[in-house]
C-alpha cells in the first residue's frame, strides 16, 4: 500500500488534493505499524515470545505460539 501511495505522490499527473489524501493514508500505515510494534513489543514484556498482530478495519488478531495460555496471559493480551 506505501509503494501505491509513493507512487502517486511522484507523478506528476496526480493533482494536490490526491497527493495529499496519499500522504495521509502513509502516515496512517506507519502509525498503525508503530502501534502494532509497541502492543508486540508489550506482549513479549508478558512472556509470550512467538506471537503477530493482525488489524482490519473493525478488529485486531493476536495470535500466539503456545501449548496452552492461563487466563491471566489471555487478560493481559486483551489489555495491551
Amino acid at each position: 500500500m506505501i509503494e501505491s501511495y509513493q507512487k502517486i505522490l511522484e507523478s506528476e499527473t496526480v493533482s494536490e488534493t490526491q497527493k495529499s489524501i496519499a500522504q495521509t493514508e502513509i502516515q496512517n500505515i506507519n502509525n498503525t505499524k508503530n502501534k502494532i510494534m509497541i502492543c508486540e513489543s508489550l506482549i513479549k514484556t508478558k512472556g509470550i515470545e512467538d506471537l503477530i498482530i493482525f488489524v482490519n478495519d473493525k478488529s485486531i488478531s493476536v495470535v500466539v505460539r503456545a501449548d496452552k495460555l492461563e487466563q491471566e496471559q489471555i487478560a493481559q493480551i486483551q489489555n495491551v
